[in-house]
């Protein structure tokens, strides 16, 4: 018997194509515009992965992982608290420990961060 991919090659290049389109138009209508009109594309796009990582582990079956929705609010609250200003950061939460209210790490940290933590999930 013959194996069958699921998709032909075109079909897989149109389902990568089209969102890859769709970001990239958000991205372009969000560098242009005003400061309301950029954070309203980031939530869109934050909104998107969402939804996307959602649909991906849900499928078809319809059970509900409360942990990845629990996993992206903790992932939005720290990403928020990160992006703070150090002095904002410290009158917003005040029993926060110094470690953590003196981080400001740049993008190569976090980086790198990322990457370790994947390892250690089981990401390859």
């Amino acid at each position: 018997m013959r194996a069958v991919g699921l998709r032909s090659r075109r079909s897989a290049a149109v389902s990568l194509a089209v969102p890859l389109a769709l970001v990239g138009a958000a991205v372009m209508i969000g560098a242009g515009g005003s400061v309301s009109v950029r954070g309203t594309v980031a939530l869109a796009l934050c909104n998107l992965v969402i939804v996307l990582g959602l649909q991906l582990f849900i499928g078809n079956s319809g059970v509900y992982s409360f942990g990845q929705l629990a996993f992206a609010a903790v992932g939005a609250y720290l990403g928020a608290l990160m992006t703070l200003p150090v002095a904002f950061a410290a009158l917003q939460t005040p029993s926060l420990p110094q470690l953590i209210a003196d981080a400001q790490p740049g993008a190569v940290p976090t980086i790198l961060i990322a990457a370790v933590a994947s390892r250690i999930a089981g990401g390859q």
